[in-house]
C-alpha cells in the first residue's frame, strides 16, 4: 500500500467499521446501553457515512470511458437504495398501526 493510497484504507476501512457497529448495537441489549439518542445518532452517522463510501467509490473517476463499471454497480445501487425509503413507513406502520413522520429524539 503506497502513500498515496493510505487515505482509502482510512476512508473505507471507517465505513466498514460503521457496518460493524450497527451490526454489533442491532442487538437490544447494546442498544439500550446506548439509549435512544445514541442509537439514533449512531444509525443516522453511520448509515449516511456507508452511503457516501459507497457514492465515491462509484462515481470516483469511473466514468471516463468504461460502461462496464455502470452495468456491474446499477443493480447493487437500484436494490440497495429504492427499498430503503420504503422500509421507514412500512415499519412505522407495522410498529403503530398508522402512518406517521419519523422524528430525531431529543438530545
Amino acid at each position: 500500500m503506497g502513500d498515496d493510497h493510505g487515505w482509502r484504507f482510512v476512508f473505507f476501512g471507517i465505513a466498514l467499521a460503521y457496518t460493524y457497529l450497527l451490526a454489533l448495537f442491532s442487538f437490544r441489549q447494546l442498544q439500550q446501553m446506548l439509549g435512544c439518542p445514541g442509537w439514533w445518532l449512531l444509525r443516522r452517522v453511520g448509515m449516511n457515512y456507508i452511503a457516501y463510501a459507497f457514492a465515491f467509490d462509484f462515481l470516483h473517476n469511473r466514468f471516463i470511458g468504461v460502461a462496464k463499471h455502470v452495468a456491474e454497480y446499477l443493480p447493487f445501487a437500484s436494490s440497495a437504495s429504492s427499498p430503503g425509503a420504503a422500509v421507514r413507513p412500512a415499519a412505522s406502520y407495522s410498529a403503530h398501526g398508522n402512518l406517521r413522520t419519523v422524528t430525531a429524539p431529543r438530545l
